[in-house]
This record gives C-alpha cells, sequence and structure tokens, in this order.
C-alpha cells in the first residue's frame, strides 16, 4: 500500500488528526506523490457525493493535506485558496493545526503563503475564513500581511478591541486604517456591533484613543491618518463636483458642463415645419383636411401696387 492509499482514507474519513501525522511523515518524493493526486482525488470525490459538496472535515483534511504536501508558495497559496475548498470551520481547531503542520517549513515560505492568500481577499468579504488562514500563517512566520481585504478583515473578523494591544499586526497595520476603502463602514459596523453581539467588548474607535493616550500608539500617527483622509475625501468630493461644471446660484436645472468638457448633448428634436403667409401674419394653424386660410390683403400704400395676396399651401 502506497503513502497515497493512507493519506487518502485518511482525508475521506475527515480524520484530521491522522491527515497530519502521515503527511509528517512523509519524506520529498512522498510529499510530491501525494501533492500530485490532490486535484484529481477532490474533483472524483465531489463528482460523487450529493450536489457535489463535502463535509466539512474533509474540506479541511484537503486543505491541510496540501499544505504540508505543496512545495511552491504560490502553489500552496493556490490551494488553501480554492473556491471548492472554502471552509466552513471552527478556527480555534483548525488554525493550530495548519501552523502546526507548517512549522517545519521555513518562516519566508509561510510568510509568502500568507502574503499571497491576503491578496485574494476583497474589501466585501462575506466569508472570512480565508483571513484566518492568512493571519495564522503570519503570526507563526511573524509577517503581516498588509492587502485591502486584510486590514478590512483585521477590523471585523480578526480584532479584538480589548486584546489590541498584543495585537502582533497593530504596529503595521494601523497606518493602513486611514488608507483603505471600506475601513470606514468596517468602524462603523464596529461601533453598533456590541449593542447585538454580546461577545463584543468595546469599539475600535475608543480602543485606539486608549491606546494613544496609554503610549502604546503614537498620537501624531493616528492624528495625520485622521486629517489625510479628512483631505483625500474632501478632494475626491471637489473632482466629482469640478466635473460636472458650475451651477448658478438658486438654479434648480442639471449643472453646466465645465469649460473643455467633451460631453454632448443630444439633439433636439426637430419641430415641425411652419408654414408662413407671404404678408407675415404668422405661422397657419390649419388642420389637416380643412382648407388653407388666405391672408389678408394689407392696405395699400401711396405709389405702391397693391399686394398680391395667394394661399399659405401652394398645393
Amino acid at each position: 500500500m502506497s503513502a497515497w492509499d493512507d493519506v487518502q482514507k485518511a482525508i475521506r474519513s475527515g480524520a484530521l488528526e491522522r491527515t497530519v501525522r502521515l503527511v509528517s511523515e512523509l519524506d520529498e518524493p512522498g510529499r510530491r506523490a501525494v501533492a500530485k493526486e490532490l486535484p484529481g482525488a477532490l474533483k472524483k470525490l465531489r463528482a460523487a457525493s450529493e450536489f457535489g459538496f463535502l463535509d466539512p472535515k474533509v474540506v479541511q483534511a484537503f486543505l491541510l493535506a496540501g499544505a504540508g504536501t505543496i512545495s511552491g508558495a504560490a502553489a500552496a497559496a493556490g490551494w488553501l485558496s480554492r473556491a471548492d475548498l472554502r471552509p466552513w470551520w471552527d478556527k480555534d481547531e483548525y488554525c493550530p493545526i495548519l501552523c502546526d503542520l507548517t512549522s517545519i517549513r521555513p518562516d519566508e515560505w509561510r510568510a509568502e503563503v500568507a502574503h499571497r492568500v491576503a491578496a485574494r481577499l476583497r474589501t466585501s468579504e462575506q466569508n472570512w475564513a480565508y483571513w484566518h488562514i492568512a493571519a495564522a500563517l503570519g503570526r507563526s512566520a511573524g509577517a503581516a500581511p498588509a492587502s485591502d481585504g486584510f486590514v478590512v478583515g483585521w477590523v471585523t473578523e480578526g480584532g479584538r478591541p480589548r486584546g489590541l494591544a498584543e495585537d502582533p499586526f497593530l504596529d503595521a497595520l494601523v497606518p493602513r486604517l486611514f488608507e483603505v476603502d471600506g475601513v470606514g463602514a468596517a468602524l462603523a459596523f464596529d461601533q453598533a456591533r456590541p449593542q447585538w453581539d454580546e461577545s463584543r467588548k468595546g469599539a475600535w474607535a475608543s480602543a485606539l484613543a486608549d491606546l494613544a493616550k496609554a503610549g502604546r500608539l503614537d498620537r501624531t500617527t493616528l492624528l495625520d491618518g485622521c486629517v489625510s483622509r479628512f483631505l483625500r475625501a474632501r478632494c475626491c468630493s471637489g473632482r466629482r463636483r469640478s466635473s460636472s461644471g458650475p451651477r448658478s446660484p438658486g438654479s434648480t436645472g442639471p449643472p453646466a458642463p465645465a469649460a473643455g468638457s467633451t460631453r454632448r448633448c443630444a439633439p433636439s428634436r426637430p419641430s415641425s415645419p411652419q408654414r408662413r403667409s407671404t404678408c407675415g401674419n404668422g405661422p397657419s394653424r390649419s388642420r389637416p383636411g380643412m382648407p388653407a386660410r388666405r391672408a389678408a390683403p394689407s392696405a395699400p400704400r401711396s405709389g405702391t401696387p397693391p399686394p398680391i395676396s395667394r394661399p399659405i399651401c401652394a398645393g
């Protein structure tokens, strides 16, 4: 029986500890052989399962097997971020196992995997499982991923206001709080969260202020960050206003296009042709099917022949 057969049985049964033990005992050729078999085994198992869903423990076993056998950091990050292996887990159980399994890897490898997984996070993420993977590997390697999605996830899911002083990401990520779009919404959500989440104690804004007061954070860094963020929002608002052109006071219509603007207006609909009489009495108001009105003759002037009246419509 090959090494892959034993690992495959452990994965199929969802035995996390057994999977980790078997993977840890593999030599380099054995790890390469297992890593080569993983994608095909995942495809077959999903095809044989009902609706393509796998048990959460089986998903975790696949992730751990890949983390312990795939040698390249880019390939390992791709495996841990697969959409068909999105984990639903108890992070307090899984993340320590992941860190123990990858502890034999160099710090540089774990840091690169953490950065690559964090780079896949979106600021609008709803499932922060990948954030916990990147954070666990980053903490074990002494690295702090700084992607936009990771920073928003730190506020939303990772950091706890009462534990920020000991948070390993604090010094590296606090300046990024004032640079990443989406942090403001996350902080507003955090401010209201204790109203319905009893496990959430305190709020980020007050926690940051307390850390600055205690000297744990540089007060100037926080003030400069707030000012730069306000100026950035003002500049963006000014650009939006200037792009629409000036508006006169009290105007209720749409703003005029700015000077040099290439915006084109839709051509107006051509008005119906108006027929005028030769005597200048204004446009005709004849209706379809009615005889055309004739212009009233004007009074003759002395020394000039009287004008010849003719019908408005020639046809």
